[in-house]
C-alpha cells in the first residue's frame, strides 16, 4: 500500500510539475503572435509514424510548457495547445483558430509494418476473440472472414496464418480501416502541412523547419525544435541503423519500398482489387500497373 507520506510526495512533485510547466507558458512562447495563437493540430494513421511524431510533439509542448493531449476529439480539454488525433479524425468546425499537420505513408509498407506488428502486439483489440467483435466493427472489417478466425484473436488468427495468407489478410483489413483514413482526408486544406513519411525519412531537418514555420513558431523557436526533434529522430528511438529489420520492433524498419520485397503478385492484385487507384489519388504512383 502506498503510504500518506508517498501520496503527499507525489501531491508535491505535481504541484511542482504544474508551476513549472505553467511558469514555462507565460515566459516562454514559441509563437510569433503571443497573444492569438493557434492550437496546434496532429493527425496521425496507424503505422505511420505515430509513435515518433508523439515524441516530437510531447518534447515541444514540455519545453514550451504547452498542454498536449492525445485522445478522440470528444474527451478533448479545451485548455489543450497540441491536439494529437491517432486516427486523423478531426471536426475542424469546432475550432476558430489552428495550425495542423498530417501525415501519411505508403499504404503498402503501411501493410507489411502492419502486418508484422501485429504478430506479436499487445493491444487489446488485437488480443480478444474476434467472435465478439461487435456488428460495427464487422462492418467496418467487411472484407474480413471472420468465420475463419472462430475464437482466436486478430493476432492469434495471423499467427495461424503462413506469411502469404496474413499478408493478404492484414491488407483485407486495412483496406477498410487505414485506406479509409487515407482517402477520405482532405489534402487540399491550407491549414494543414502535408507530411510524407518518406521524405522525413530522407531529410528530417528541413521537413521539420518547413513544418515549425508552418505551425507559427518564431525563427527561434523553429531552431530550438528542430534540435528537438533531432533528439527523438527515428534513428535515436531505434537505437539501429535505418534499414535493419527486427520484427518485434514498433519501428521495425525506416527504409520506404519494403512492400517490394515482402508483397507477392498475388498480393499485389488483392490491394488493387480492394483500393482501386488510391495510390494513384496518394501521389505513391502514377498509374495501376504497379
Amino acid at each position: 500500500m502506498v503510504s500518506a507520506l508517498e501520496r503527499a510526495h507525489k501531491r508535491a512533485n505535481r504541484s511542482a510539475m504544474g508551476l513549472k510547466m505553467a511558469f514555462r507558458r507565460k515566459t516562454r512562447c514559441p509563437f510569433l503572435d503571443h497573444e492569438n495563437r493557434p492550437i496546434v493540430l496532429h493527425g496521425s494513421h496507424h503505422k505511420v509514424g505515430t509513435s515518433w511524431m508523439q515524441k516530437v510533439l510531447r518534447s515541444i509542448s514540455a519545453e514550451y510548457g504547452l498542454r498536449f493531449q492525445v485522445c478522440k476529439q470528444a474527451d478533448l480539454d479545451p485548455h489543450t495547445d497540441v491536439f494529437f488525433q491517432s486516427h486523423s479524425r478531426f471536426d475542424l468546425n469546432q475550432f476558430t483558430h489552428f495550425r495542423g499537420s498530417h501525415m501519411v505513408r505508403d499504404p503498402r509498407d503501411v501493410m507489411v509494418s502492419g502486418y508484422y506488428y501485429h504478430l506479436w502486439t499487445n493491444e487489446e483489440w488485437a488480443n480478444i476473440p474476434m467472435s465478439s467483435f461487435g456488428p460495427e466493427v464487422r462492418r467496418a472489417w467487411e472484407h474480413v472472414p471472420f468465420d475463419e478466425a472462430g475464437d482466436l484473436s486478430y493476432k492469434g488468427f495471423l499467427n495461424s496464418l503462413d506469411r502469404e495468407a496474413g499478408l493478404a489478410m492484414e491488407i483485407r483489413r486495412a483496406a477498410t480501416t487505414v485506406m479509409r483514413g487515407f482517402t477520405s482526408w482532405d489534402y487540399q486544406n491550407p491549414a494543414f502541412y502535408e507530411l510524407r513519411y518518406e521524405s522525413m525519412i530522407e531529410d528530417e531537418t528541413a521537413v521539420f523547419e518547413q513544418l515549425f514555420r508552418h505551425y507559427g513558431f518564431t525563427e527561434q523557436a523553429v531552431a530550438r525544435c528542430v534540435g528537438l526533434a533531432e533528439a527523438c529522430s527515428f534513428r535515436n528511438q531505434a537505437k539501429r541503423d535505418l534499414g535493419r529489420v527486427d520484427n518485434k520492433s514498433h519501428m521495425r524498419s525506416g527504409l520506404p519500398g519494403q512492400w517490394r520485397d515482402e508483397l507477392s503478385e498475388a498480393h499485389r492484385v488483392l490491394f488493387k482489387e480492394l483500393n482501386g487507384d488510391a495510390l494513384v489519388r496518394m501521389g505513391y504512383e502514377h498509374d495501376v500497373d504497379w
